[in-house]
């Protein structure tokens, strides 16, 4: 028989802001047949309560809530009342989850009306009230995909799954709900949420003795708990119902000492977090385990009893674990020997009628719930028992019903159909990888086209760059070359303008000098030298005028590239 876990996730020992980023991602999850409790950003006001678990936590919280003045801290201390009370007691989970939501009602808050109405669909699965609990979830899930919400859709579509397994058997149903689930807890990149699909998912291929299927998705959820190493308690919880899990799949495939070593590991885990519901789930896995150890097998399935009658008699594993109790007895019966003679009570008929007692009511109440695989199962072992008492008519009619049953549970047709869910499950993430892929490479064209578009750009600018420095370089030669002429025809100009001084120079001088000679001294000269220098003089005064007429020509054709420019000056009279 198949076991169902539960996880929630407490706030621990953390700093206020990682406490606070932690409770807005509303990570809260239940498992295996496994329902995913939510978590919504509704956050315990005192850290101090962090250290108590299990009605130690209750009790502390429920004196909280009338000193709190903050309708928002009140959903919070609501929140994590509820998610310990479903390790406790289901019905008063119930009972503060209708609170809960009364409160987050009134307050118009989305969010905290989704998660109380997962909480309230997750009390009536343990209930067995399949048409309760998914009226619930369905609310739920109207309001997280308004929200885009994809951990709480993630965790309430497994939740029904959950149902559509737990009460209904429908298990193409509950896979189509659980690779749902895995799809959207695969958005959110959370190992823990994944943990928990993928866990539901393996208990489905146990129930249909596909044992290497389950192994994977089994080992798979197991690796991503263990590698989390987280200390806190909500882990802890993970991991432990991961070990039962392993345990529950063992059992069905008959390898008793791995089944115990789960089975025993997850006992160990469960205590140490007080979680009745995971220890009442653990015996009763263990029970199975233990086989023809008769008498260790009863006392674990009667410690499964009390736990489950002290958190949810109702749930559908403490159902099972009556049904196996039943079982025990019977086998007593069918398996004498002195190593179960001293297994009480002694008598055979007293077993026989202990065992009739255990089946009978698991069979009633699974009938009542709805829940068809564990009920036909019992009715076979009934069957067998009343056979056992010359009934044989009620031995035919409750084998015919489990025979019945059996041929629609494990049909060919409902395996094919679960391979199916999974192969088209396997083509989407081939689909959405190839989509990954074609975004991938079309990224990396449009990188290479800005790479070489870049590569021809910095070429271009690199080309412009390189004329430019050889234009300037040509430039630059050439103002060295037209410097070097202009100082060249400076140093002419220089030597043309001493020279034209010179020669301006000597023909002057010699008319002041002969003037000067006239004058002082008029008789010096006779006519005829006076005549003659004169006209020497007169010649070179000519000679002067000619080289000043020239000079004048040339500054005129200079004057040519001469552009005045013309501006107003003020001049005083």
């Amino acid at each position: 028989m198949c076991c169902q876990f539960n996880k929630v996730w407490h706030p621990g020992k953390m700093g206020f802001y990682s406490f606070m980023m932690m409770l807005l991602s509303e990570k809260n999850v239940d498992s295996l047949k496994w329902q995913l409790l939510l978590f919504s950003a509704l956050l315990l006001p005192a850290t101090a309560q962090a250290q108590k678990q299990g009605q130690a936590l209750i009790d502390s919280l429920l004196q909280e809530i009338p000193r709190s003045r903050n309708d928002t801290a009140k959903a919070r201390l609501y929140r994590v009342i509820v998610d310990e009370l479903f390790f406790v007691n289901v019905d008063q989970a119930l009972v503060y989850g209708r609170t809960g939501l009364r409160h987050t009602t009134r307050m118009k808050w989305p969010r905290g009306i989704g998660v109380f109405n997962t909480y309230i669909g997750r009390a009536f699965s343990e209930k067995g009230d399949f048409d309760s609990s998914l009226h619930y979830y369905r609310k739920a899930i109207a309001i997280y995909k308004q929200l885009d919400d994809h951990w709480n859709l993630a965790a309430t579509t497994n939740n029904m799954g959950a149902t559509e397994h737990n009460l209904r058997s429908d298990y193409p149903a509950a896979t189509r709900y659980y690779f749902e689930g895995l799809k959207h807890a695969e958005m959110t990149g959370d190992n823990y949420l994944i943990g928990m699909c993928l866990d539901n998912i393996s208990e489905i291929y146990r129930i249909q003795q596909n044992f290497p299927k389950a192994l994977q998705f089994g080992l798979r959820a197991l690796s991503l708990r263990q590698k989390q190493g987280n200390p806190d308690i909500n882990a802890r919880r993970e991991l432990a119902a991961s070990m039962t899990s392993m345990a529950a799949l063992y059992t069905q495939m008959k390898d008793w000492p791995k089944a115990r070593q789960y089975g025993m590991q997850a006992l160990a885990l469960h205590r140490q977090v007080d979680n009745r519901d995971g220890l009442a789930k653990t015996y009763g896995n263990l029970s199975v385990a233990m086989q023809r150890d008769l008498g260790q097998r009863i006392a674990y399935a009667l410690k499964a009893k009390a736990l489950w009658e002290q958190v949810n008699p109702s749930h559908q594993e403490a159902v099972t674990n009556l049904g196996n109790l039943g079982i025990a007895y019977l086998d007593l019966i069918r398996y004498p020997g002195p190593h179960n003679a001293s297994v009480a009570p002694p008598d055979k008929n007293q077993r026989l009628q202990l065992a009739e007692r255990y089946l009978t009511e698991a069979i009633r109440i699974s009938a009542k719930q709805g829940e068809v695989s564990n009920q036909a199962y019992f009715r076979g072992n009934l069957a067998e028992l009343q056979a056992l008492r010359k009934d044989y008519k009620g031995a035919y009619e409750n084998f015919r019903a489990y025979q019945a049953v059996q041929d629609s549970l494990y049909s060919q047709q409902a395996k094919n159909e679960i391979a199916g869910l999974e192969s088209r499950r396997e083509i989407e993430l081939r689909d959405r990888q190839l989509q990954i892929n074609h975004l991938t490479i079309a990224g990396q064209r449009r990188q290479q086209m800005a790479l070489i578009v870049g590569i021809g750009l910095l070429l271009v600018i690199g080309a412009l760059i390189y004329m430019q420095s050889r234009t300037r370089r040509r430039s630059n030669v050439t103002l060295l070359r037209l410097n070097q002429e202009l100082v060249e025809a400076n140093q002419v100009r220089a030597r043309f303008f001493a020279i034209l001084s010179h020669d301006l120079r000597s023909p002057i001088a010699n008319l002041i000098s002969f003037l000067n000679l006239r004058r002082d001294n008029p008789d010096l000269l006779s006519p005829d030298k006076a005549v003659a220098h004169q006209q020497k003089i007169t010649d070179a005064a000519q000679d002067l005028l000619d080289n000043m007429e020239s000079i004048l020509l040339w500054s005129k054709s200079q004057m040519e590239q001469f552009e005045p420019v013309i501006r107003q000056v003020h001049v005083e009279t």
